[in-house]
């Protein structure tokens, strides 16, 4: 009878301590655009140490981890101690996402990237003429061609999903002759093929 009464002890603890687990479902790493969960992304808790009055705190890395085809993540080490938790995640494909408070934001959403190819042109090839174009890329900034004959193209990645406005400059033989612009889109994972003729 005394084993019966530590069997039933033993389950009902079990139980509850499942019970209180949280669903993996609320961790998870997913598409922005397509909300689906993303596979073998990588998830860095960081924890907030320290801290007062008169100094301030220190952020110490505390685990790593990777999702399981669902997109979901645990950590095993112990967040409920007060502390104030900050995740960053990243994938192949993805733009990093960094700096997140934890309690708020255990589902975490990744910008897919969209690619962009861009053809210019200049059509006459007597006149000397310059094009400066705002890709607004923050690895590219603005790009200038020049010469007599200008036929090139350039790639970048962009935030897939989005749309971004393209501006360029065209002078010729030292004046300057308009001012252009297109909005594009960049789909997810795809590239956009975009020609500047002039």
């Amino acid at each position: 009878m005394k084993n019966i009464s530590y069997l039933l002890l033993l389950l009902s603890i079990c139980c509850f301590s499942s019970c209180d687990k949280e669903n993996p479902s609320n961790f998870r790493i997913i598409d922005a655009a397509t909300k689906a969960g993303i596979s073998n992304a990588t998830v860095e808790l960081h924890e907030s140490t320290g801290g007062g009055i008169i100094g301030g705190s220190t952020v110490v890395f505390r685990e790593r981890t990777t999702t399981n085809d669902f997109g979901e993540y645990q950590f095993d080490y112990d967040t409920n101690n007060g502390s104030s938790f900050r995740i960053s995640a990243g994938a192949d494909r993805y733009w990093n996402s960094t700096n997140n408070p934890y309690q708020d934001n255990k589902i975490l959403e990744l910008d897919p990237e969209g690619y962009v190819k861009v053809k210019v042109v200049k059509v006459d090839t007597t006149e000397f003429a310059e094009i400066s174009i705002n890709t607004a890329s923050v690895s590219l900034g603005n790009i200038q061609f020049f010469g007599t004959k200008i036929d090139t193209f350039f790639t970048d990645t962009y935030r897939g999903g989005k749309s971004l406005n393209f501006a360029w400059w065209i002078t010729i033989n030292n004046e300057r002759e308009r001012n252009s612009g297109d909005d594009i889109f960049f789909p997810p994972h795809d590239t956009t093929t975009f020609e500047i003729i002039f």
